[in-house]
């Protein structure tokens, strides 16, 4: 199974999605960004949906913790990120300063290079703890009036 791709590949057989990035990091430069898989569920899904994912996702036990980022930069129609929790001050400060530094230049190569390599290790993981535990409820779905 394709690292890269795995979590996305499961997300889009299971639940129904609307926007899908498929690669969490590039295995051809594994230092190009910290691995994130940014996604939206199709737009009759609830709000709820996300809640309960990111809860699951608090509770994985990885190298890194893992959350689920709201985009802050999203207007109508708002993305996702599942990333490691060390992305949510970075995307936090890019959004409250406007600046924006490259990943390597506001983590320091060090930090950033170990975070990506800790990341690249849990997906793996990170995926089958989402398989085993997320499980897509019929309740997500809004009701549609016609």
């Amino acid at each position: 199974m394709n690292n890269e791709r795995m979590i996305a590949d499961y997300f889009k057989e299971n639940f129904p999605m609307r926007q899908l990035k498929y690669k969490m990091y590039f295995s051809d430069d594994i230092y190009y960004k910290i691995p994130e898989l940014v996604f939206r569920f199709s737009d009759d899904v609830k709000l709820e949906a996300y809640g309960e994912f990111k809860k699951c996702i608090k509770t994985f036990s990885g190298n890194l913790e893992w959350t689920i980022i709201e985009d802050f930069f999203g207007r109508k129609n708002i993305n996702y990120s599942l990333s490691p929790k060390v992305m949510y001050p970075y995307y936090k400060d890019q959004f409250d300063k406007e600046e924006f530094p490259s990943q390597e230049e506001y983590f320091s190569e060090e930090t950033f290079r170990k975070i990506c390599e800790d990341a690249i290790e849990d997906i793996p993981d990170l995926y089958k703890y989402i398989k085993n535990n997320f499980k897509w409820k019929k309740e997500y779905l809004k009701l549609i009036n016609k």
